[in-house]
């Protein structure tokens, strides 16, 4: 699709550029015209009728036929609807070309309500796809929500005042155990890689460890325990749950947003290892989430202070 709309297929009027004695080919598909770029697409019988049964089934009245006004049509709106016309329209071109190279080169051919039911067949399984991966995304964030219901955490305690929200919701997440770490891999991929600890480089990538047992993350802990008085810290969630259901107050809050935030941070370290392959230190990770602490509690001071 995209090469199309660059004008860049290597159809009859383009091997004219690229070769000094081109071969003198008709179009494939109607076999009355010259084979060139627009053509194909736009003034070939046979793509017309492939593009009027798309666009009866997908509701592209009034489609364009010119490639400047199809991109600009690419360019409007958004939605189901929206997503299944671009699906149609690159699949039309995709699937046309690959005619057309087929009865060139194998010479085989197939009639233009077979190219329709196979365009319309990519589309139903690649909404149909969409909508499992959404449907299995919601599932798995909503498994566990009876569970944490019967803990008495609601999301009162994780998304309060003063909150920063990426933080919360990927407390939020963490607290559900549905963050991508290697042993929730392997139930999404058949063969998911084998990784391990990118923060430790000594054990296998997985929820409880990447929080709890890993050296380096039990070092900013430590750091972040010390700092804002969480003595005591328990390490596995359902005490941490528990946890965040006692007391109210500045320390309180305090301690429920570095909380968050070590959570936030230690997760985004992890996957800079991954994917940038970069690395930073404890300490460093430690003034960061000081650093975002202050700096939320202060704006909440000058807010209290403007109210007040």
């Amino acid at each position: 699709m995209w090469t199309a709309c660059l004008g860049r297929l290597p159809t009859q009027d383009h091997l004219s550029i690229w070769k000094e004695n081109p071969p003198d080919l008709i179009c494939s598909l109607c076999e009355c015209c010259m084979d060139s770029h627009d053509h194909l697409f736009f003034a070939c019988p046979y793509s017309k009728e492939v593009w009027r049964m798309i666009k009866r089934e997908v509701g592209l009245h009034g489609f364009p036929e010119s490639w400047a006004s199809i991109m600009d049509l690419l360019n409007q709106g958004r939605g189901p609807v929206k997503l299944v016309q671009r699906l149609a329209l690159a699949a039309t071109v995709y699937f046309l070309w690959v005619e057309r190279n087929t009865r060139l080169f194998k010479k085989t051919k197939k009639v233009g309500m077979q190219i329709f039911k196979e365009i319309r067949s990519v589309i139903m399984e690649r909404m149909a796809h969409r909508r499992l991966f959404f449907k299995r995304v919601y599932e798995s964030l909503t498994l566990d929500f009876t569970r944490l219901c019967e803990s008495t955490l609601t999301k009162s305690h994780l998304y309060i005042k003063s909150h920063i929200p990426k933080h919360s919701f990927c407390m939020w997440t963490a607290c559900l155990g549905r963050l991508p770490t290697q042993d929730h891999l392997s139930i999404w991929k058949e063969n998911p890689p084998d990784l391990i600890c990118l923060l430790c480089e000594c054990c296998m990538d997985s929820h409880d460890h990447l929080f709890f047992a890993c050296p380096y993350s039990k070092e900013v802990w430590r750091m972040i325990k010390r700092e804002v008085g969480l003595h005591g810290f328990p390490e596995s969630w359902a005490s941490i749950m528990d946890l965040l259901n006692q007391g109210r107050g500045p320390v309180k809050l305090v301690q429920r947003l570095a909380l968050a935030a070590t959570v936030y941070f230690l997760w985004v370290e992890r996957n800079t290892r991954l994917f940038k392959k970069t690395k930073k230190v404890g300490m460093q990770i430690f003034k960061e989430i000081r650093s975002v602490i202050m700096e939320r509690m202060a704006h909440r001071s000058t807010v209290l202070k403007m109210i007040g």
